[in-house]
């Protein structure tokens, strides 16, 4: 695909060509008048330059955000993977600590007398309803 030709025409005496600068007509070098072209469309029309303006300005915050984002992505020297490894096994050994006392809070719990009225739960029992 080729390059969009872009087209300047002289406001004074309407010489159209593929470059830009100053008409070498209208031009006078001996007192310094100096006659630029303007860019056109492809139909003639003048060309108005399009501005690209932002919607809305940059948030500080979300800039830090992103920042910290892209630094978590990057690798992790030795003493930062050492010291995650660390905080997981501590986490870990919390957790089956935690878990530990859960069971034995269950146990205790769960031991009833023989006149116990719960049924085990891979007891299934049916009843029959009664209709008059």
């Amino acid at each position: 695909m080729g390059k969009i030709q872009q087209l300047w025409r002289c406001p004074e005496c309407n010489f159209e060509t593929n470059y830009r600068g100053s008409c070498k007509d209208c031009s006078d070098k001996e007192t310094n008048i100096w006659v630029q072209r303007e860019r056109i469309n492809a139909d003639g029309s003048v060309y108005e330059k399009k501005l690209v303006s932002s919607t809305k300005g940059i948030d500080p915050d979300q800039m830090r955000a992103a920042f910290k984002a892209n630094r978590a992505k990057q690798k992790k020297t030795r003493k930062q993977i050492a010291e995650q490894k660390k905080i997981q096994e501590a986490e870990l050994e919390a957790l089956k600590a935690a878990q530990a006392e859960q069971k034995a809070a269950e146990g205790s719990a769960h031991i009833h007398g023989p006149d116990c009225d719960h049924g085990s739960p891979d007891e299934i029992v049916f009843g029959v309803s009664e209709e008059e």
